[in-house]
Formats: C-alpha cells, sequence, structure tokens
C-alpha cells in the first residue's frame, strides 16, 4: 500500500426509523428520517489530495443521497434516490465523472494495478428503477487515454437499455 493516505473527516448524524417499520432492507432505508453529513477535507489517498462531502436526506417516503469527491481536480458525483415504492419504480441515480487530468490520479491507479494512467475522461451515467427492472443511459467520452495496456486517442460511447422485455436496447462507440 503506497502512501501517504490521510483521512481527515468530520460527520453529523440524525437519522431515525419508525418503530415497526417493514419491507426488506431496502425499503427500510427509503423509510429513514433525518439527514446524515459527512465532510472530507485535507486528505490524501496515495497521496493524492482528496476532500468531499456526502449528504442523506430521509423523510421517511423515499432517502436522497449526494455525494461528491474532488481528486486532484478530477471529480466524482452520485446523486440518488431510493424511493418508498415496492418495486422501485421511483428510484433514481446519476453518476458524473469529470477527470481533465487523470495522469494526477496515477499513484490511486497504482493501487488498483493500472501502471500507467493519463489523458481525460469524462462520463455520465443514469440508473431508474430497481432490479428486476432496471433501466439505464449514459455516455463516455475520452481523449489520449492511457490506463494500463489500454490506449485511445479518441473514444465516445452512449447506450441506452433496460432489463424490461420491451425495454429499447441502443449502444453506439466511436
Amino acid at each position: 500500500r503506497r502512501g501517504p493516505h490521510r483521512l481527515n473527516v468530520r460527520s453529523e448524524f440524525d437519522l431515525s426509523l419508525a418503530p415497526g417499520a417493514a419491507g426488506n432492507a431496502v425499503e427500510r432505508l427509503a423509510a429513514l428520517r433525518g439527514r446524515a453529513q459527512l465532510d472530507i477535507a485535507e486528505s490524501r489517498l496515495a497521496g493524492v489530495p482528496l476532500s468531499g462531502r456526502v449528504e442523506l436526506q430521509g423523510d421517511g417516503r423515499a432517502l436522497r443521497s449526494t455525494a461528491r469527491a474532488e481528486l486532484d481536480g478530477n471529480t466524482v458525483g452520485l446523486d440518488g434516490r431510493l424511493g418508498g415504492a415496492r418495486n422501485g419504480s421511483d428510484d433514481r441515480w446519476t453518476l458524473t465523472l469529470e477527470a481533465p487530468a487523470l495522469a494526477r490520479l496515477a499513484p490511486i491507479g497504482r493501487l488498483l494495478g493500472l501502471d500507467d494512467l493519463a489523458g481525460t475522461l469524462s462520463a455520465r451515467a443514469e440508473a431508474s428503477g430497481r432490479w428486476p427492472t432496471l433501466s439505464t443511459q449514459g455516455e463516455v467520452r475520452a481523449a489520449s487515454l492511457r490506463a494500463g495496456t489500454l490506449q485511445a486517442r479518441q473514444a465516445s460511447a452512449r447506450w441506452q437499455a433496460g432489463t424490461a422485455l420491451d425495454a429499447p436496447v441502443e449502444a453506439e462507440a466511436d
């Protein structure tokens, strides 16, 4: 494990679950009330500067979550809503990645077994529903990408797919 690693976290939690809340673990999470916040500041992962925030907000009917992290000029975000519908029809998730300086993440890449990491990467993925009825869509763009043995001067991809029998499935890559 290459370092240095330092995690500086401050948190606040005020969450409750109604007595006798029924359902599986996911349904009980959606039934949480209150809020939680986790702040990461002045931290390092494999020597890479790290900061971020995770927030949860629940009203007993849905749990909303927001997470953001910045790693030396590269950002990743997750916004989600875990709804109370048993079939997950009101669940929504969005993942974003803006990495204009992948080379700055090379020390983290080495922790994951990637000897070389460089270029730019931008991605957005959205998911709605809950297994077994899930749909996704997204896009990825890369330039001057090097990740281990993978190299691409320019690359892009878009997709739309779902698990329902009548769901459209589309994909395109350049």
